[in-house]
C-alpha cells in the first residue's frame, strides 16, 4: 500500500471515529443534562464524568463602542473587552511596500498546519 492510500485509509478511519465519538457525546449531552456555562462533575459507574461548557462570544466593537459612549462610560471598555487587531490581508498586500516593512516589526507571522485532501482519481 503506498503513501497515498495509507493517508485516505487513515483519513476514512479517522472521519468514522469523529462521527462515532460525535454520537457518544450526544448520549453524554443527554445524560448530563443542560448545566449552564462552568463544569459539572457526575461519578457514575465507577466513572467521573467532568463536563466543561463554555460559551464562544465575539463582540460587535463598533456597536459596544457606540453603546458605552452613550452611557458615558468609554473607560470601562478597556477593563471590560480586550481588542485583539488582526490583519486585513487583501489590505495589507496592496499596501506600499515601504509602509508594509515598516508596520512588519509588529506583526509576527508562524505558518500553520499545512492540510491535505487526497482523493482517488476516477478511472
Amino acid at each position: 500500500m503506498n503513501l497515498y492510500e495509507q493517508w485516505l485509509e487513515a483519513k476514512e478511519i479517522e472521519t468514522k471515529a469523529q462521527a462515532r465519538r460525535r454520537e457518544l457525546e450526544e448520549e453524554l449531552d443527554a445524560l448530563v443534562g443542560n448545566f449552564g456555562e462552568g463544569t459539572k462533575t457526575l461519578v457514575d459507574q465507577g466513572y467521573k464524568i467532568v463536563a466543561t461548557q463554555r460559551y464562544n462570544r465575539k463582540v460587535d466593537a463598533d456597536k459596544v463602542q457606540v453603546l458605552a459612549s452613550e452611557l458615558g462610560q468609554e473607560k470601562l471598555l478597556q477593563t471590560l473587552f480586550r481588542w485583539k487587531p488582526e490583519v486585513n490581508l487583501p489590505q495589507w498586500k496592496g499596501l506600499d511596500s515601504e509602509i508594509a516593512e515598516y508596520l512588519s516589526s509588529a506583526i509576527t507571522t508562524k505558518p500553520g498546519k499545512v492540510s491535505y485532501k487526497i482523493e482517488k482519481e476516477a478511472k
